[in-house]
Parts: C-alpha cells; sequence; structure tokens
C-alpha cells in the first residue's frame, strides 16, 4: 500500500535532522519544512491523534492531492526508516474527515502552535527567495532598493530638523538655558512649559485675544500666539499625556 500510495514521490529524503517532533497529548506528531518552504506531516503520527486505524486507506481515500504526498529519511527507534508524509493541503483533508469529538482541538493546535513553530525555521534559500518575489515587479523593486538607501539620510535630516525645533522652542520660545543639566530642574522647566501652553490654550479657548494672553502671561503678542497654536498641535498629535508622564517626580 506504501508503494501505491507514496510510489511516485519515493525520491524526497531530506537529512533526517531536518525532522521537527511536536507533541500533541503526549502524542508525537513529527513534521518537517522542505527547501521549497512547504510544510510535511508524518502520515502515522497524524493518523494515530486523528483515529484512522489504516493510515495508507485514510490518505487514499480522503487526501486528493497526488503531489502532497512523499516519503522523508526521518530518525526512529530502530534507525533512520523511510515514513511517508503528506502535505498542509492533505492535512486538513484528513483533519476534516475524522469523526473525533476533539478534532476541533488539535486543528487549533496545528494552526496556532505547529505552523508557526515550522515557518519560524523556514531557510531562506534561492528557491524560498524566488517564490516570495515572483509576484514583485523589476521596476517596484528597484524603487524599493532606492528607498531604503535613502533611508540613512532621511533619519539623518530628520534628527536635524528634530533638533533645530528642540532648541527653538527651549531658546527661543521660552528662553530657557541650554545648559541645563540636573534632571530635576529640566523636568521642573518642562512642567512649567506645559502649564504655560496649557493656560494660554485655555484662556484663547475662553474668547480671550492673544493681545490679552500675552499682556496675562507677560510676554509679547507673537509668543502668545505661538503658545496657543504649539499646545493645540501638541493635543492633536496627542502628546501631551506623554509629556506630562515623562516629567512626573
Amino acid at each position: 500500500m506504501y508503494g501505491e500510495v507514496f510510489g511516485t514521490m519515493a525520491d524526497r529524503r531530506p537529512p533526517s535532522q531536518d525532522i521537527v517532533q511536536f507533541t500533541y497529548q503526549e502524542q508525537a506528531v513529527r513534521a518537517l519544512i522542505d527547501k521549497d518552504g512547504q510544510s510535511w506531516f508524518c502520515v502515522t503520527d497524524l493518523c494515530g491523534v486523528l483515529g484512522y486505524n489504516n493510515s495508507m486507506s485514510a490518505v487514499e481515500k480522503l487526501c486528493e492531492d497526488a503531489e502532497g504526498r512523499a516519503k522523508f529519511d526521518t530518525p526512529t527507534s530502530s534507525g533512520v526508516q523511510s515514513l511517508a508524509y503528506i502535505s498542509e493541503a492533505n492535512l486538513y483533508m484528513l483533519i476534516c474527515g475524522s469523526k473525533l469529538a476533539a478534532v476541533k482541538s488539535f486543528r487549533v493546535w496545528i494552526t496556532r502552535e505547529v505552523l508557526p513553530a515550522l515557518r519560524s525555521r523556514e531557510v531562506c534559500t534561492p528557491e524560498v527567495q524566488t517564490r516570495a518575489f515572483s509576484h514583485v515587479s523589476t521596476k517596484a523593486l528597484e524603487e524599493a532598493c532606492r528607498t531604503v538607501a535613502k533611508l540613512p539620510e532621511v533619519n539623518r535630516i530628520l534628527a536635524y530638523d528634530i533638533q533645530r525645533l528642540h532648541l527653538k522652542l527651549v531658546e527661543k520660545d521660552f528662553r530657557i538655558s541650554a545648559l541645563e543639566a540636573e534632571r530635576g530642574r529640566r523636568e521642573t522647566t518642562v512642567r512649567i512649559r506645559l502649564a504655560a501652553l496649557h493656560h494660554a490654550a485655555m484662556l484663547h479657548a475662553r474668547g480671550r485675544g492673544y493681545a490679552d494672553i500675552a499682556h496675562l502671561l507677560g510676554t509679547d503678542l507673537d509668543l502668545a500666539q505661538r503658545m496657543v497654536v504649539t499646545w493645540e498641535t501638541l493635543s492633536e498629535l496627542n502628546l501631551v499625556p506623554a509629556l506630562q508622564q515623562a516629567t512626573l517626580p
């Protein structure tokens, strides 16, 4: 029966160390990922878990994908043996045909634990690389490479802009010395800035003009307007809670 069902693909024999043994309710389930990234599962183990008395008969009746049947060298207590395996597609056919009441829990275990674990072991061979990018055009790949090449420069520009805006906020808008090094003082300063920004924004929300806000806060008209805009921007970006949390004692 083995020869009839698996004879056409009996030449698939990976190194035995590629076999991964999982355990489902104290029963072994052996599986592997081949060089093309396809998952394979030991027929004997599956049929034992799913309640099939005649494993080869179950495969012949239920596993319609003939290309999804193969034999692989597998280490056993009697040495390395050529055992029958089926593909992931055929695995689902066996699961669907099982009469066991607990078959759903086995299916969940396969999809949530076994398959992710197997795919994390997949080796990025040339065949896998070709299959993964076969649907991507050469132009798209070239554009992606150009984009990636620009990332360091983009990051440098962004870092410069962030530093420039930070210095502007500290030095020009709030006249706070850049030489403050003591952490507690810096955090207190940030809390004072946030409070001042919030105060200016609240006054503006209550209908006060920028001239009134500047007079009440003891600053100039331009700075009062920028304080309101800064608070509104921080609020829109949802950055206020993070800033407040960062300055907690």
